[in-house]
């Protein structure tokens, strides 16, 4: 099943889609405002529980997807004094996270290798 890059939103505590901010250079701002970013998506690893890091030998080993942006871009902070959403400089990738758990059943389903 192929999903379109444009139907996926990618959260950094923002939520991402489609617009010109970017290819003007300009900052990115956090929801709700929809922009659009491209790239290509790719596997990552990282370690999991328990120890996240602290402990390889133990730790569980995860997968998550990256959206690698095809330029770096910076993301504004928020006017919001009650959220955490910091402004961010030379943003070069972002990992897709789904708000739907049955969007993404297995890491490699289909978004790998695809660009946007």
């Amino acid at each position: 099943m192929k999903i379109s890059i444009l139907k996926i939103f990618i959260v950094i505590g923002a939520t991402l889609h489609v617009s010109s901010a970017v290819l003007a250079g300009e900052c990115l701002d956090y929801e709700p405002v929809l922009v659009t970013i491209r790239g290509n998506v790719s596997l990552m690893p990282a370690y999991g529980p328990p120890g996240f890091g602290e402990d390889p030998e133990h730790d569980a080993r995860e997968d998550y997807l990256v959206l690698t942006l095809n330029q770096p871009t910076c993301i504004k902070a928020s006017l919001n004094p009650l959220t955490e959403n910091v402004a961010e400089a030379d943003v070069k990738a972002v990992q897709l996270v789904f708000r739907n758990a049955e969007s993404f059943d297995k890491p490699n389903n289909g978004l790998v290798g695809q660009l946007g």
